[in-house]
């Protein structure tokens, strides 16, 4: 059995695979100004080579991944809810891996 040690309040962040193994972390705002953030851990460094890929403030919601799209066309593509001075807007952010 698992025993909790703790409990942690935050938003959830999503993990996706590319052909080659390779894992993006997808990372929302969880500090004060909503950095969402992308991760790569390779297949070749064993997973232990996380590097920052991207970030930027102003996502303070839970993004989602199309693992399709990743699959089939090797574009990391993040939907997401960003704060601007315009008001909140819903964007899609397309990443070729």
């Amino acid at each position: 059995m698992v025993k909790l040690v703790g409990e942690g309040v935050g938003l959830r962040g999503r993990l996706a695979a590319n052909k080659n193994g390779d894992l993006f972390l997808v990372l929302p705002g969880n500090d004060a100004d909503g950095t969402l953030k992308i991760l790569k851990a390779t297949k070749r460094g064993q997973y232990r080579d996380y590097e920052l890929v991207w970030q930027n403030p102003g996502f303070p919601w839970e993004p989602l991944v199309d693992p399709a799209r990743l699959e089939a066309d090797s574009v990391l593509s993040v939907f997401a809810v960003r704060n601007s001075a315009e008001g909140r807007q819903v964007v899609v952010l397309d990443f070729e891996v």
